[in-house]
């Protein structure tokens, strides 16, 4: 009967474990990355964690590597664009170059997070 009740509350324990958060999920994480930069012209094709950690300020940060794709090569875009959208694609170009369509890039940047009542948040 003792065995019963140590495995019971060993298997209890292990669920109740299970159910915490101490990290914000890779799903959460690849939300962020297509919500920030996904739209007409980019596609996130690849999401990758390489690191969590809790940084100085104790926010959890999380370094990620993501791979976008064109859907449009830059002459399609830049004949779409006006104004401030067309400052934004020139300074884009700056760094990415003039792009084909289908032509990917590759990324790397950390974004920061907050734990609060509700889960984590993005900051």
């Amino acid at each position: 009967m003792k065995q019963f009740v140590r495995v019971s509350a060993l298997i209890f324990l292990i669920l109740t474990l299970a159910g915490c958060s101490n990290r914000p999920s890779d799903d959460l994480v690849e939300d962020l990355v297509k919500q920030l930069y996904e739209n007409e012209y980019i596609k996130i094709t690849k999401v990758e964690r390489l690191d969590g950690y809790i940084d100085q300020d104790g926010d959890y940060a999380v370094d990620v590597r993501y791979t976008a794709k064109f859907t449009q090569s830059y002459k399609e875009v830049e004949s779409k664009t006006r104004g401030v959208e067309k400052f934004a694609l020139g300074l884009m170009s700056a760094v990415t170059g003039e792009w084909k369509k289908g032509d990917t890039y590759v990324e790397e940047e950390t974004f920061y997070f907050v734990e609060s009542e509700n889960g984590w948040r993005p900051l």
